[in-house]
Parts: C-alpha cells; sequence; structure tokens
C-alpha cells in the first residue's frame, strides 16, 4: 500500500494491531508501533488503545502499561482495557505489581471526573479476587470517590477493598446487572465472606449458569 504511495490512516494501523494482537505477534506489533510514532498517530485515542490493546494480548502487560501512561487522551475504554488486562500475564510477580497500577487507574479515573462502567467494576473485582486468592495481604491504599466525597482510608486486606467497590457499584446502579453480581459473589467467595455470598445470591432478581457456579464455588472454598 506504502509503496504505491498510499498513506495509512488511524483505521489501517487499527486493523494490524488487532491483527498482531489475536496473532499473538508481539514483535510484528512493536515493528507497526515504531511506524505509528513515526507518522504521528500515536497520540490519537483510537490507536493509542489498539497499541495498548495489542501488548495486553500478547502479554507484554508492562510495554501496555508505558504506552497508556503516554497517551495523551484517554477515555473510559483504555481504563477498562488495563483493568481488566492486567491479569493475562502468567508472572504472579507481576500480577501483583500490575493488580495495584488497576487499582490505582480506578482510582484516577474517577479523579478526573469520568464514571467507571459495569466492565470497569468486573475488571476491578477480579483484581480484588485475584489478590486475595493469591494471599498477597498487602496493605491497600486507596481512595475510593463516591459522588463528590473523596474517602482516604488505609484498608487491611482485598476483601475491604472490595466491600467499597460493592457500596460503590451500588450507587452508580450496576448491581443491579447480573454479570456485575456474579463478580461480587466470587469476589466475596475468594475472601472467604461467604454470609456476603449467601446475602448478594438471595437477592438476586435473576441468576444464570455462572450465579450458581460462583456460588458453588463460593461454599466449596469456605
Amino acid at each position: 500500500m506504502q509503496q504505491v504511495g498510499l498513506k495509512p490512516s488511524f483505521f489501517t494501523f487499527g486493523s494490524i494491531l488487532k491483527t498482531c494482537g489475536g496473532g499473538g505477534i508481539q514483535e510484528r506489533g512493536k515493528l507497526v508501533h515504531a511506524h505509528i510514532i513515526k507518522t504521528g498517530f500515536e497520540s490519537d485515542v483510537y490507536v493509542g488503545f489498539e497499541i495498548v490493546d495489542m501488548y495486553a494480548e500478547c502479554e507484554g502487560i508492562e510495554d501496555a502499561l508505558v504506552v497508556f501512561y503516554k497517551m495523551p487522551e484517554r477515555n473510559v475504554a483504555t481504563y477498562d482495557l488495563m483493568i481488566t488486562g492486567v491479569f493475562q500475564t502468567t508472572d504472579v510477580e507481576l500480577s501483583q505489581k500490575c493488580g495495584k497500577e488497576a487499582l490505582n487507574m480506578f482510582i484516577q479515573l474517577q479523579q478526573i471526573g469520568m464514571k467507571p462502567n459495569h466492565l470497569t467494576f468486573l475488571g476491578i473485582l477480579g483484581v480484588c479476587s485475584s489478590l486475595e486468592f493469591l494471599e498477597h495481604g498487602k496493605q491497600v491504599h486507596n481512595h475510593v470517590i463516591k459522588g463528590k466525597l473523596e474517602l482516604n482510608e488505609f484498608l487491611g486486606s482485598a476483601l475491604e477493598q472490595g466491600g467499597k467497590i460493592h457500596a460503590h457499584s451500588i450507587k452508580i446502579g450496576y448491581a443491579l446487572l447480573v454479570v456485575v453480581v456474579n463478580a461480587l459473589i466470587d469476589m466475596y467467595g475468594k475472601c472467604g465472606s461467604i454470609d456476603d455470598v449467601g446475602t448478594l445470591f438471595g437477592r438476586m432478581l435473576k441468576r444464570d449458569v455462572v450465579s450458581w457456579s460462583v456460588l458453588i464455588s463460593g461454599y466449596a472454598q469456605y
């Protein structure tokens, strides 16, 4: 295409990056990324999203983080991508580090006025569950923003962190979504809070196969 004088657009780069990410071809993806930098498309939100997604798909999560923090502009979809993608790495130590980054991103997107959606909550609940499941019982300093009120608390466990997010999800209205409640049940089950597992399941107006699976899994871990 370029040999005949045609210049690639941001859609072109996006499609190529999707191919590299889907095929796990990180080295090719890096070459495309380098070309994007030369052509000045890196600052485009859409292209930036696809670059981050490509690295995340190829388990290059550290490269994804570098690109994410260099982006001049981010949207909720980009935050969702990073928060939900941090645990794609099979490196346990790296996943712990990335989990903390995800918690920071959850705070940051609200501090700049963005509203988390159901994907954001699914991702951050997954982070909380994984941190507790891997017994990484480290102190977490988190800012949970509820409306215009900013709460600064030193939390002692991923369970407490998950509880704050649960309260926030109820306020925004996503707690009624089956997928979010399933994630909440899973989080409480992995954190050993069996009473909350039963309470949430009992209050569900609609349940699916996943609802029953996480309920059984939660009780099985008790």
